[in-house]
Protein backbone atom coordinates (compact mmCIF):
# COMPACT_ATOMS: atom_id res chain seq x y z
CA UNK A 1 0.00 0.00 0.00
CA UNK A 2 2.72 2.40 0.46
CA UNK A 3 4.95 1.51 -2.66
CA UNK A 4 7.48 -0.74 -1.13
CA UNK A 5 6.58 -3.25 -4.25
CA UNK A 6 8.60 -0.59 -6.50
CA UNK A 7 5.40 -1.22 -9.24
CA UNK A 8 4.17 2.28 -9.82
CA UNK A 9 0.55 4.02 -9.17
CA UNK A 10 -1.00 2.25 -6.40
CA UNK A 11 -4.32 2.47 -8.08
CA UNK A 12 -3.01 -0.14 -10.74
CA UNK A 13 -1.83 -2.58 -8.61
CA UNK A 14 -3.09 -2.05 -5.31
CA UNK A 15 -1.80 -5.67 -4.03
CA UNK A 16 0.12 -8.70 -5.81
CA UNK A 17 -0.48 -11.53 -4.35
CA UNK A 18 1.97 -13.58 -6.59
CA UNK A 19 5.95 -13.10 -7.59
CA UNK A 20 5.93 -9.94 -10.21
CA UNK A 21 9.28 -8.80 -11.25
CA UNK A 22 10.48 -5.10 -10.19
CA UNK A 23 11.20 -3.95 -14.21
CA UNK A 24 12.41 -0.72 -13.43
CA UNK A 25 15.84 -1.94 -12.92
CA UNK A 26 15.75 -3.54 -16.18
CA UNK A 27 14.03 -0.70 -18.44
CA UNK A 28 15.07 2.74 -16.37
CA UNK A 29 18.16 2.72 -14.78
CA UNK A 30 19.30 -1.00 -15.83
CA UNK A 31 21.63 -1.90 -12.98
CA UNK A 32 22.37 -5.24 -11.58
CA UNK A 33 20.95 -5.58 -8.12
CA UNK A 34 23.06 -7.83 -5.66
CA UNK A 35 21.57 -7.14 -2.12
CA UNK A 36 18.33 -6.33 -1.22
CA UNK A 37 16.46 -5.13 2.30
CA UNK A 38 12.71 -4.50 3.41
CA UNK A 39 11.49 -2.89 6.01
CA UNK A 40 8.08 -2.26 7.46
CA UNK A 41 6.50 -0.81 4.17
CA UNK A 42 9.84 0.48 2.80
CA UNK A 43 12.48 -1.74 0.85
CA UNK A 44 15.82 -0.95 -0.21
CA UNK A 45 18.79 -2.38 -2.92
CA UNK A 46 22.47 -2.47 -3.65
CA UNK A 47 23.66 -2.27 -6.88
CA UNK A 48 26.51 -4.48 -8.30
CA UNK A 49 28.10 -1.15 -8.64
CA UNK A 50 27.26 0.05 -4.89
CA UNK A 51 24.98 2.11 -5.33
CA UNK A 52 21.58 2.19 -3.13
CA UNK A 53 18.10 2.77 -4.22
CA UNK A 54 15.30 2.69 -1.70
CA UNK A 55 11.17 2.94 -2.01
CA UNK A 56 7.67 2.96 -0.51
CA UNK A 57 6.88 4.46 2.77
CA UNK A 58 8.92 7.23 4.33
CA UNK A 59 7.21 8.95 7.37
CA UNK A 60 10.59 9.01 9.20
CA UNK A 61 12.99 9.60 6.81
CA UNK A 62 14.00 5.62 6.08
CA UNK A 63 14.43 6.14 2.78
CA UNK A 64 17.70 8.21 3.31
CA UNK A 65 16.57 10.34 0.69
CA UNK A 66 16.52 14.21 2.73
CA UNK A 67 12.88 14.48 2.69
CA UNK A 68 9.55 12.70 4.21
CA UNK A 69 7.98 12.05 0.27
CA UNK A 70 6.86 8.38 0.18
CA UNK A 71 8.01 6.86 -3.30
CA UNK A 72 6.26 4.45 -5.86
CA UNK A 73 9.08 3.20 -7.83
CA UNK A 74 13.05 3.30 -6.44
CA UNK A 75 14.93 5.97 -6.14
CA UNK A 76 18.91 6.83 -5.66
CA UNK A 77 20.41 7.33 -2.73
CA UNK A 78 23.42 9.65 -2.34
CA UNK A 79 25.07 11.21 0.61
CA UNK A 80 27.84 8.89 1.50
CA UNK A 81 30.43 11.09 1.75
CA UNK A 82 32.67 11.78 5.34
CA UNK A 83 33.94 14.99 6.08
CA UNK A 84 37.00 15.23 3.84
CA UNK A 85 34.78 14.76 0.58
CA UNK A 86 35.14 10.84 0.13
CA UNK A 87 32.72 9.31 -1.24
CA UNK A 88 31.70 5.67 -0.42
CA UNK A 89 30.39 2.56 -2.59
CA UNK A 90 27.64 0.49 -0.87
CA UNK A 91 28.07 -2.94 0.39
CA UNK A 92 25.14 -3.89 1.90
CA UNK A 93 21.33 -2.49 3.36
CA UNK A 94 19.58 -3.81 6.09
CA UNK A 95 16.39 -1.94 6.97
CA UNK A 96 14.63 -2.11 10.34
CA UNK A 97 10.66 -1.29 11.14
CA UNK A 98 11.13 2.97 9.98
CA UNK A 99 15.25 2.90 9.68
CA UNK A 100 17.92 1.42 7.76
CA UNK A 101 21.43 0.53 8.40
CA UNK A 102 23.73 1.03 5.60
CA UNK A 103 27.62 -0.73 5.60
CA UNK A 104 29.94 0.54 3.13
CA UNK A 105 33.29 -1.22 0.88
CA UNK A 106 35.83 0.42 3.28
CA UNK A 107 33.54 -0.82 6.11
CA UNK A 108 32.19 2.24 7.46
CA UNK A 109 28.63 2.24 8.73
CA UNK A 110 25.62 5.16 7.79
CA UNK A 111 22.22 5.46 9.22
CA UNK A 112 18.98 7.08 8.21
CA UNK A 113 15.22 6.82 9.70
CA UNK A 114 13.26 6.66 12.25
CA UNK A 115 15.80 6.96 15.76
CA UNK A 116 13.04 7.04 18.34
CA UNK A 117 14.57 4.33 20.33
CA UNK A 118 17.93 5.00 19.36
CA UNK A 119 18.19 2.76 16.63
CA UNK A 120 20.70 4.65 14.32
CA UNK A 121 23.51 5.01 16.38
CA UNK A 122 24.28 8.44 16.43
CA UNK A 123 24.00 9.64 19.64
CA UNK A 124 21.35 11.44 19.46
CA UNK A 125 19.13 9.28 21.35
CA UNK A 126 17.99 9.22 24.98
CA UNK A 127 19.20 6.07 26.19
CA UNK A 128 16.77 3.67 28.38
CA UNK A 129 18.09 2.33 31.05
CA UNK A 130 21.88 2.13 31.10
CA UNK A 131 23.98 2.44 28.31
CA UNK A 132 27.20 0.60 28.74
CA UNK A 133 29.16 1.82 25.82
CA UNK A 134 32.02 3.94 26.22
CA UNK A 135 31.26 6.63 22.87
CA UNK A 136 32.88 9.72 21.84
CA UNK A 137 29.97 11.40 21.77
CA UNK A 138 27.00 12.22 24.79
CA UNK A 139 23.80 10.64 23.97
CA UNK A 140 20.89 13.53 23.87
CA UNK A 141 17.61 13.96 23.15
CA UNK A 142 16.36 15.18 19.81
CA UNK A 143 13.10 16.54 21.81
CA UNK A 144 12.30 19.89 19.81
CA UNK A 145 10.68 20.61 16.27
CA UNK A 146 13.51 21.59 14.77
CA UNK A 147 15.87 18.91 15.42
CA UNK A 148 13.27 15.85 15.08
CA UNK A 149 12.13 17.60 11.45
CA UNK A 150 15.66 18.22 10.14
CA UNK A 151 15.89 16.97 6.57
CA UNK A 152 17.01 13.11 7.19
CA UNK A 153 19.88 12.24 4.66
CA UNK A 154 22.31 9.32 5.73
CA UNK A 155 24.35 9.98 8.57
CA UNK A 156 27.82 8.11 9.06
CA UNK A 157 27.93 6.30 12.58
CA UNK A 158 31.60 7.59 13.52
CA UNK A 159 32.50 4.85 16.12
CA UNK A 160 31.81 1.79 14.27
CA UNK A 161 33.89 0.17 11.36
CA UNK A 162 34.05 -2.80 10.23
CA UNK A 163 37.41 -3.77 9.37
CA UNK A 164 37.04 -7.49 7.89
CA UNK A 165 34.34 -7.19 5.32
CA UNK A 166 35.45 -9.86 2.82
CA UNK A 167 32.07 -9.04 0.25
Amino acid sequence: NDGQLGMGPLELRPNIPYPTKVVYFDSKVKVKIVKISAGFAHTAAVTADGELYTWGNNRYGQLGLGDYVARRFPSLVTGFIDSRGAEFKVADVKCGLYHCLVQTTAGSIWSFGSNSRGQLGTCKFAPFATDNLDLDCIPEPAQDKEVVYKRNYPKKIDFMKITDYAG
